[in-house]
């Protein structure tokens, strides 16, 4: 283990002390460390152990950062000047790292320090500095309230289908008025799937929490997919639904809603989520996000399949 406890510590330039890479200072000419021994301040970029740590301690924030905003669903209402930050944080924090490195090797050399150049070459590094600093730091927080979003946020209710049961026969102009469109440009409507059980899930991509609804109607189209068929109607353009598809949506036969609803469902909240049984009547209704993979729902439907 001496190894990695090695590329943690660096030597003062002016002592020659051992000193670790946690007692850093950030100043706006760069990373520096005090020495414990002597007292005096150092640049991290005048030794290679310093500017390797520098670089793999400032790599590894800045992915941990950047892996954990992948991982969570960014609200639909993000700030638009929040956008450009986090592009610019790609190249900025990479970018400051490779100037960590570059200013370290051109001062070995012999070359003036960036930082010491009056006007164009200080301010220059004090900048970019700045600007991938600023990056990391928008990116860890944004990844970090996710998480914690994710794992202490308030779960999701899972409806029991038994308390949500209605009884809403629809005419035939009504089945045959609610059509959808599929990615490919085949149109159907309520009206084609009667002598089917069809549960329509209605929903807005736009809509915070979307993503893991439809994930849990995937789970349950698995225990179900033979006897229940599934209509997922994205409430957006065929654009819209392709570039929501194209960036990773649960696997799941997707439409857009090219019609009107049911009377009785007009005016309802999104995701809306409804059964119609082979009859043409609507079983069950539920506006608002919610959870379905369960063995309640699953053994419901099952029930209305059967009759």
């Amino acid at each position: 283990m001496a190894g990695p406890r090695r590329l943690m510590r660096t030597r003062c330039s002016h002592c020659g002390a051992e000193n670790s890479l946690f007692r850093v200072l950030t100043w706006w000419s760069g990373l520096h460390a005090r020495c414990r021994d002597c007292g005096r301040v150092f640049r991290l970029v005048e030794t290679a152990g310093g500017v390797f740590g520098v670089m793999g301690a400032f790599g590894l924030v800045y992915l941990a950062g950047l892996y954990a905003v992948l991982q969570v669903e960014l609200p639909a209402d993000l700030p638009r000047y929040a956008v450009p930050l986090l592009i610019a944080g790609v190249p900025a924090a990479p970018g400051a790292a490779a100037a960590v490195l570059l200013t370290g090797v051109l001062h070995r050399m012999g070359a003036p320090d960036p930082a010491e150049v009056p006007r164009l070459g200080g301010l220059a590094y004090a900048t970019v500095y700045a600007v991938a600093t600023l990056s990391v730091a928008i990116i860890v927080a944004l990844g970090a309230v996710g998480i914690v979003a994710m794992r202490f946020g308030e779960d999701l209710p899972r409806p029991d289908a038994a308390a949500l049961a209605v009884d809403l026969p629809t005419t035939r102009e009504e089945r045959v008025a609610f059509a959808f469109v599929d990615l490919t440009g085949r149109a159907r409507d309520l009206a084609e799937l009667e002598g089917q059980t069809v549960l329509v899930h209605v929903f807005d991509p736009d809509t915070r929490g979307a993503r893991q609804v439809l994930e849990s109607l995937r789970q349950l189209r698995k225990d179900v997919q033979e006897d229940v068929l599934f209509a997922v109607v994205a409430d957006c353009t065929r654009d819209r639904l392709a570039f929501f598809v194209d960036q990773g949506a649960p696997r799941l036969p997707y439409s857009f809603r090219d019609g009107e609803l049911p009377a009785a469902l007009q005016g309802s909240v999104r995701p809306l989520t409804f059964v119609v049984d082979p009859d043409g009547v609507i079983r069950l209704q539920h506006s608002g996000i919610a959870f379905w993979d369960t063995e309640s729902v699953a053994q419901w439907l099952r029930g209305v399949v059967g009759g």
